[in-house]
């Protein structure tokens, strides 16, 4: 069995960061990347082994390997992740690595193949980490409220920004006893009082959505169902829309399911990219009977993750590109839409497995020809 070498899950969580990098120029302006630029959607694409380096802390432990300890690369590579993702103002890879790599935990220990002994120096670690998790969720607070100046600031702008709100202590305290909602909109991802917590929930999003699909008029429910067809569409590649003779304009299509549920209860259609939910697009689709269809399509989706996954005698050895996306995996269970979940099994997971295997492959020959 070929585990993945420390350098190259460092290689891949690198080519992720150049991806962030990349996406970085499209911040502060109302472009984007277009439909259709294979380069960009290419290069988009790795930012998926962002988590990458941090497997290097898990697999000496599971499979008993041998590897040089690599505490002073991983906090070098978190630091320049936290500063790309204050830039793309994008919460989710400040502490997206860190808590994949406590899923990976917690998912081989109930798998039997790791066991932890919580001691005294566990306890002191965990004790000095809350002044550290007190300044992440200073941080994760001050990147939503500086959401707002996303579209006119360049990165650069946006670092300045939110290390200027993280700074003022006061103005941070007075932020912290309002409500997001009232402040920005009635938008409210505000469930624990916790930014950083409550952006691991996901729950909040299916409460969310399906609020807006019970007051949402009968008449828009048609459009909804429009929309759906048309971005299920969108997912195929161009030269397949071309050769079946769809007319489609895939940039027409670019809204979340989130953004057009909030139109169709009576709301303004933006490009918010806010978070639907997968359990209201089935409600407003199917109805009553909604849960018939979310079973059998959530176990089609698991007999595809389970494919990616072999046991040796009584180890079980899951591919390195589900271990890095565990916590996407997580939160797909509560995805934008019912579409999300057909593009991840028909295209997407085997479009980063290619994508993996070529890099591995080149990272192996490369190896054998320098030994």
């Amino acid at each position: 069995m070929d585990l993945p070498k420390n350098n190259l899950l460092f290689i891949l969580g690198y080519l992720g960061f150049l991806s962030l990098i990349y996406q970085s120029r499209y911040v502060g302006i109302d472009s984007k990347i277009e439909y259709g630029d294979i380069t960009g959607k290419f290069i988009q694409s790795l930012s998926i082994f962002i988590s990458a380096p941090y497997l290097t802390l898990f697999y000496p432990k599971i499979y008993s390997i041998n590897a040089p300890k690599n505490s002073k690369k991983i906090i070098i590579y978190t630091f320049l992740l936290v500063i790309m993702a204050i830039a793309l103002n994008v919460r989710g890879f400040i502490f997206g690595g860190v808590f994949n790599l406590i899923l990976i935990m917690i998912l081989y220990m109930a798998l039997g193949n790791l066991k932890f002994n919580f001691g005294m120096k566990h306890f002191i670690i965990l004790i000095a980490l809350i002044p550290v998790f007190s300044l992440a969720t200073d941080l994760v607070f001050s990147m939503a409220v500086a959401r707002e100046f996303r579209k006119d600031n360049s990165p650069v702008e946006m670092v300045v920004e939110t290390l200027d709100i993280l700074s003022d202590r006061d103005r941070l305290n007075h932020l912290k006893k309002l409500s997001l909602d009232t402040v920005f909109s009635d938008y409210s991802e505000d469930y624990t009082g916790n930014v950083m917590i409550d952006r691991l929930l996901s729950v909040k999003f299916s409460d969310l959505t399906i609020t807006e699909v019970i007051k949402m008029p009968s008449d828009n429910v048609r459009e909804v169902v429009e929309f759906s067809r048309n971005k299920i569409f969108s997912t195929l590649p161009t030269p397949i829309l071309r050769i079946i003779g769809s007319n489609i304009d895939k940039n027409e299509n670019t809204y979340s399911m989130g953004d057009f549920l909030r139109y169709g209860s009576g709301g303004f259609l933006s490009q918010s990219f806010l978070t639907g939910s997968n359990v209201a697009h089935a409600l407003i689709l199917f109805g009553n009977l909604f849960f018939l269809i979310l079973i059998p399509y959530f176990v089609i989706v698991m007999v595809v993750i389970h494919s990616f996954e072999i046991n040796i005698r009584g180890t079980f050895f899951i591919s390195p590109l589900i271990l890095m996306n565990l916590n996407f995996l997580l939160n797909f269970f509560n995805s934008d839409s019912l579409v999300d979940g057909m593009q991840f099994i028909t295209r997407g997971l085997f479009q980063y497995g290619l994508i993996y295997f070529i890099i591995f492959l080149f990272y192996k020959k490369m190896s054998i020809n320098n030994s």
